[in-house]
């Protein structure tokens, strides 16, 4: 009986040890978190310039142009 325990122990232990080391295997493979959204037409990155602002005259008129679509 002490042979039979003996047996099970050791294959106990190597199960859990197979099971670690796999469980880091996965770990390091897989990538961190979920990757980002892309629209359907793709994922395009665009660069929106600050709007315009001129002051002009004695008056101090100014004009200001508006941002882009999508900015």
């Amino acid at each position: 009986m002490l042979e039979y325990t003996i047996l099970v122990s050791l294959v106990v232990l190597m199960v859990v040890g197979a099971m670690t080391a796999l469980g880091r295997q996965i770990d390091n493979t897989l990538p961190e978190g979920v990757p980002a959204a892309t629209t359907a037409q793709g994922a395009t990155t665009t660069s929106c310039p600050p709007p315009t602002t001129t002051t002009t005259g004695p008056s101090a008129t100014t004009t200001t142009t508006a941002q882009p679509t999508g900015c």
